[in-house]
């Protein structure tokens, strides 16, 4: 037994000498093996003997029309990062991994997806979750078991950064932000009395929530009609009745939407089919291409719609990016915006590990939470973040959905940004538009 006893103090000591001597090869020999026992992930090679590739997933749900614009900003970032010198750092290169996500808010679906998403040796996560923002809750709530940092960059329940995660940043502002923005409208019209519809999920009941408190803090602006709605519902007919009804009594300045672009062209092809020609007020989930679409007849009935957008196209800081896109994709894109969300995503990822040095989760979140600063091709704001995750920029602006004809007679439409002639949507109603020179196309 003495022998066994002095063999192990042998053994011990001579590891000490070594380590004192030799830390760097010692530490070389061992980290792999350490490192996955510490951070609960499993250690890959590279196929090619190089450096570990940084595995991060990115994924959007496919209900939307954005999907493909922020895939590719995505994959724009990825290969820029991959193409440089350095690459993430010491040579390590981005693997991009795109991982699936459940159509609609679901909590049981979204939980196994979660767990598979996070056995796939991830280190970030760049995520939208559809579901008005419940799916984004549940994920984060496995990633940050899993250590594994995600960044959200369309998701504004307030929810998902109110449990304090470590690992949990968005990288877009909240919906108490935007509300007090949409309100915003109403003061400079000014409207006497709004309507609110909301659909039925923690996203759109929140919005809702906040829009009726900034509405009801402007003078002589009350909210007069409050109805919610089922998520993908497709039938209005009962609720725009009922709207119609209120608006012949009080006679309504505008109507507030929080939902999707699934629920709100229905809601205003049936407004405008009743002739109720008010504008319609729409976040910022609503700035989809969809919006835009012609209906059987070849015309859009959400011109005059003021839309919140987070991406301006107008903006000279913006024009390399856009230019940077139509050549990598050779077309130009319907959105810019989620290219660029998904773009400034991945480079504010990359930016923490290079300024430390390090993919892990810990010296990524520091990063990010007290020092954090981006300045991209993409939106070139600054991303910086309080001790809970939450986005401290405001950069969100109005757009309204404006209509041009082309070169062959027929009617195209686009965001443009909304600037103060266009409050003659509140005082003449959306056909206004028709008679003013139409924005630079975006």
């Amino acid at each position: 037994m003495k022998k066994v006893i002095y063999f192990l103090l042998i053994c011990l000591l001579s590891s000490f000498v070594l380590f004192y001597f030799f830390p760097d090869k010692i530490l070389a020999v061992v980290k792999p093996w350490i490192d996955p026992i510490l951070t609960n992930k499993k250690f890959v090679i590279s196929s090619d003997g190089g450096p570990e590739p940084i595995r991060v997933g990115y994924g959007y749900y496919v209900a939307s029309g954005k999907r493909e614009f922020f895939e590719n900003g995505v994959l724009m970032a990825v290969n820029e990062v991959n193409q440089s010198p350095q690459a993430v750092f010491k040579g390590r290169k981005l693997e991009p991994v795109l991982v699936d996500l459940p159509l609609t808010a679901n909590p049981k679906e979204m939980w196994p997806i979660a767990r598979k998403i996070a056995e796939q040796n991830l280190v970030a996560t760049v995520l939208s979750a559809g579901g008005g923002g419940e799916n984004a809750n549940i994920g984060s709530a496995i990633f940050e078991k899993h250590r594994i940092v995600n960044l959200w960059p369309f998701t504004t329940t307030t929810k998902l950064t109110q449990h304090n995660f470590k690992y949990v940043f968005r990288n877009t502002p909240n919906n108490d932000v935007q509300a007090k923005l949409m309100a915003s409208v109403c003061a400079e019209a000014p409207c006497k009395h709004v309507g609110i519809v909301y659909v039925r999920s923690s996203s759109g009941e929140e919005l809702a929530a906040h829009l009726e408190t900034h509405l009801n803090h402007i003078d002589e602006t009350r909210v007069v009609f409050y109805q919610s709605i089922y998520p993908r519902q497709k039938d209005f007919f009962p609720i725009v009745t009922r709207l119609l009804a209120k608006h012949q009594v009080t006679p309504l300045d505008a109507v507030y939407f929080s939902g999707t672009t699934g629920e709100a062209v229905p809601f205003i092809n049936l407004l405008r089919e009743f002739k109720l020609d008010i504008p319609v007020v729409l976040g910022v989930s609503m700035n989809d291409p969809k919006l835009l679409e012609r209906d059987a007849k070849g015309k859009s009935q959400a011109v005059g719609s003021i839309v919140v957008g987070i991406f301006d196209e107008t903006e000279p800081e913006n024009a390399q990016f856009i230019k940077d896109y139509d050549k990598v994709y050779k077309k130009k894109a319907k959105s810019y915006g989620p290219a660029a969300q998904g773009y400034d995503s991945i480079m504010l990822l990359v930016e923490a590990m290079r300024y430390s040095s390090s993919a892990d989760p810990d010296n990524m979140v520091s990063y990010l939470r007290y020092g954090g600063a981006l300045a991209s091709q993409g939106k070139k704001r600054p991303r910086r973040h309080s001790i809970n995750g939450e986005i401290l920029k405001d950069d969100f602006f109005l757009q309204i959905v404006r209509e041009r004809q082309k070169s062959d007679g027929k009617p195209s439409y686009y965001f443009d940004k909304y600037n103060s002639n266009d409050v003659c949507v509140f005082r003449q109603g959306v056909t206004c538009l028709t008679q003013q020179e139409p924005g630079s196309a975006n």
